[in-house]
């Protein structure tokens, strides 16, 4: 074979080992995937399980680096926190480590009875799940063919001069080495590809027992680059994790710099062959890092929670006025209250004039902005019931206990109002862009027409409700009479079009007719603040309130 051939036979060996590692573990996520993001939040609570559950989720998935980027996802998503996982990423470290104890047995013998085996899974089965667990058997297969092929490619190309002096130079700069393997792990997304050349290089004396201590230490590494990206995306606590991952391997690399020799004189004592040698080199390393820096984690965690704080972009959406202290003083905490109610009106209020552009544009950034404005709503109605709620702890007379009873029935009202825009009306956006209908130039109109005057009995709602206005209250509640009948002429008009035949009318009937009735909800929900301006009754009872509603 010319030199080319043997240069394509060791990138073919390569790209053989990454395809079949990336299809094992592929495969290996897709079965386990949701019960293994619930084991990993579940077990992430305590660090001893969560070492041996990263240890167990990593030998399962067959890369690191995906149990690494899952903890960063679930961080993401606020589901754990950087103390929480810093075990399991300790155990997912260990954990890699079993894929090169696999692979440096004589394995590449049954490469191809398990290439023919997960073949014919694959071939002979009509469900999903076989299918899936063949393609796992037939990734392993062609991962052990892709080293069989590295070996043959080296033997060759070991005595060819230039890449003789290259080794050299890699031998006698050993730092150099360490970056090179570092950045080939990243870009592989594998320490297995890196460790495993290693293996076949030093079985073939192209470098030397000592020399591949720093493709372990690069290995190692560079194996966190895949978390790095993927955090880049996500929340601050997932670029925590994923930073914590990059300094825990760095710390453990340079730490084991400085006993590199005695480590490689060590490894020779636990196996008579380099392939075994440097595959216990790199679990002993990480066994060792793990013990060293187990005691070390709440510390750990919070350095990296200081070196990366939560940006003020980030910051957490909280209520602004109910302070506790106010307890000593209900009617202090009944003004804190009704503030931060007022507040979280004001954000229902928003949802309601931003929701008709929904149907004017397809823009899923728009439509996410008003999820997330929803959000703060149900976050400010957990809270402000949460306060209320505490302060019925306190000693409260007769008319404070019903008092708190009738705030947290306002707050329920207008964090309703946010469910029938993120429920229903979002939803009859995203039903109407699904079916590519359009409403007629006059349905849209007075669709517009309605929806607005509901805006403006919103903002006159509350400001009867913030200036306790008999007078505005009752000229609310007038305008939902006015609004009703309005709403029937809107739905007598809507059916002339329908007998006119008019197409676009005929294709939005039903969009159009439930758009009409979620707003005409909206506007219930807000006739419900300005009972308590119109009724003085001492006990704060709602006549009518549910009455209301159920219309």
């Amino acid at each position: 074979m010319a030199l080319y051939e043997h240069l394509v036979l060791l990138v073919a060996g390569i790209s053989f080992f990454m395809y079949g590692m990336m299809l094992a573990s592929e495969n290996l996520q897709i079965l386990a995937a949701d019960r293994v993001r619930y084991f990993m939040s579940k077990l992430a609570r305590h660090q001893i399980i969560g070492i041996l559950s990263g240890v167990a989720l990593t030998v399962l998935l067959q890369s690191s680096s995906a149990v690494t980027v899952m903890l960063v996802n679930l961080a993401s998503a606020g589901v754990v926190t950087l103390t929480q996982v810093m075990g399991v990423i300790i155990g997912s470290t260990i954990g890699t480590t079993i894929t090169v104890q696999l692979i440096s047995f004589n394995v590449t013998k049954f490469a191809l009875y398990l290439f023919v085996f997960g073949f014919a899974i694959i071939f002979l089965s009509k469900n999903k799940k076989p299918k899936q667990i063949g393609n796992i058997i037939l990734g392993f297969g062609i991962t052990f063919y892709g080293l069989l092929l590295m070996g043959q490619a080296i033997n060759f190309l070991k005595e060819i001069q230039s890449l003789k002096y290259f080794f050299v130079y890699l031998s006698e700069n050993p730092f150099v080495a360490f970056a090179a393997t570092s950045f080939l792990t990243a870009f592989v997304h594998s320490s297995a590809v890196t460790i495993g050349l290693a293996m076949t290089l030093t079985t073939n004396g192209v470098i030397s027992l000592y020399d591949s201590m720093y493709w372990v230490y690069g290995a190692n590494l560079g194996t966190t680059a895949t978390a790095l990206l993927v955090s880049l995306g996500g929340g601050y606590v997932g670029r925590q994790v994923a930073w914590a991952h990059l300094f825990y391997k760095a710390a453990s690399v340079l730490l084991m710099l400085f006993f590199t020799a005695p480590f490689a004189i060590l490894v020779t004592y636990t196996a008579d062959d380099p392939i075994h040698q440097i595959a216990n080199a790199h679990t002993i390393f990480n066994i060792v890092m793990a013990v060293i820096f187990f005691p070390l984690i709440n510390k750990g965690a919070a350095f990296i929670e200081k070196l990366f704080p939560r940006p003020l972009s980030e910051q957490e959406f909280a209520p602004k006025y109910l302070d506790p202290k106010s307890f000593q003083s209900p009617a202090m905490a009944f003004a804190n209250a009704t503030r931060e109610m007022l507040r979280m009106a004001d954000y229902a209020l928003v949802m309601v004039r931003m929701s008709p552009r929904t149907f004017e544009k397809d823009d899923p950034d728009f439509t996410d902005e008003i999820k997330k404005i929803d959000k703060r709503v149900d976050i400010l109605n957990k809270e402000i019931k949460l306060y209320l709620v505490r302060l019925t702890d306190e000693p409260l007379t007769e008319n404070q206990n019903a008092r708190v009873v009738n705030l947290i029935a306002l707050v329920s009202d207008i964090e309703n109002i946010g469910d029938v825009i993120e429920k229903n009306v979002l939803e009859l956006a995203k039903k109407k862009s699904h079916l590519k209908v359009t409403f007629s130039q006059e349905g849209w109109k007075e669709v517009r027409q309605f929806h607005q005057l509901v805006v403006e009995n919103f903002e006159l709602a509350l400001s009867a409700f913030s200036l306790n206005n008999k007078e505005l209250a009752e000229k609310v509640i007038d305008n939902k009479h006015r609004l009703r009948v309005f709403e029937q002429k809107l739905r007598e008009a809507h059916i002339q079009r329908l007998h006119r035949k008019m197409q676009d009318s005929f294709n939005t009937s039903n969009i159009h007719m439930d758009l009409l009735s979620a707003y005409r909800r909206v506007n219930s929900y807000v006739c419900n603040l300005v009972y308590p301006v119109i009724y003085s009754d001492p006990k704060g009872m709602f006549p009518g309130t549910e009455s209301e509603i159920a219309e």
